[in-house]
This record gives structure tokens, sequence and C-alpha cells, in this order.
């Protein structure tokens, strides 16, 4: 989980707390910063985050980032 949040404050270094759990919803990140995060992430990881996984869901924490990219690896 510590990668996935060291590659967010690269992409947004405005998040002081790993713990925020309102990244999209409270305008945290904006489109722009999600889709530098999703490339990041993709490479990092050598996974695909598919547009139907791009949701406040899997990217309102570091912890649901953490947790769809553990659920991506696996389905490969």
């Amino acid at each position: 989980m510590e990668d996935v949040w060291i590659i967010l404050r690269q992409v947004e270094p405005g998040v002081d707390d790993i713990n925020c759990e309102d990244l999209i919803d409270g305008r945290i990140l904006d489109s722009f910063s999600v889709l530098e995060l999703i490339g990041r992430l993709e490479d990092y990881f050598e996974i695909r985050i598919s547009p139907g996984e791009v949701t406040a869901a899997n990217f309102n924490s570091v912890r649901s980032i953490w947790n769809m990219v553990q659920r991506l690896k696996q389905g490969e």
C-alpha cells in the first residue's frame, strides 16, 4: 500500500493524509490527476485499469486504490 501512497503523492503532492477517504468526492483529485495516476499505477504495477474501474469507490482513498490494484493483479 505504501507504493500507492508514494505514487499518489507524486501526482498530487498536496495529499498529506494516507487515511484520506474523499480523494474524488472531496475534489482533491481532478480528472487530469486521475488520468496521470492511472498511467503511473499501470506502469508500476504492470496492470490495465479499464474505464469501468475508474469510479469514486476505487479512487477515493489509498486503501481503495490498493484494493483495486491487488484485485487487478490477481485477475491476470
